[in-house]
């Protein structure tokens, strides 16, 4: 989750530039930004099931909660503006890694 969210910042005028030109977008250019955000989701959402089978997580919505940390990560690159009253990149991953463990039922190491 560290990885993605840092990720995310590296492009973030990228991300913003996406959500704000998408309708833009031709059809496939669209879809294929659709099928981007999905294979996200779905990676996060085989790691929260994965832990749910062992037993580490309990999660009822793995897909609800792997949704959740995508837009957790895009909303820094959208909305970061309103959130930089002394929160810096590191201190806000840290608190969407927090919510995302409590989320699931689990406890970050």
């Amino acid at each position: 989750m560290r990885q993605f969210f840092a990720a995310v910042d590296a492009v973030h005028l990228g991300v913003l530039l996406m959500y704000r030109e998408y309708r833009r977008l031709p059809d496939e250019g669209q879809k294929e930004f659709m099928r981007r955000e999905r294979r996200i989701v779905e990676l996060f959402s085989a790691i929260i099931e994965e832990g749910n089978a062992s037993g580490a997580f309990r999660c009822e919505h793995p897909h609800a909660a792997a949704m959740n940390i995508l837009m957790a990560a895009h909303t820094w690159s959208l909305k970061h503006w309103l959130l930089t009253r002394g929160l810096t990149t590191e201190a806000y991953t840290d608190q969407q890694v927090q919510l995302a463990f409590r989320a699931v039922n689990a406890t970050p190491d």
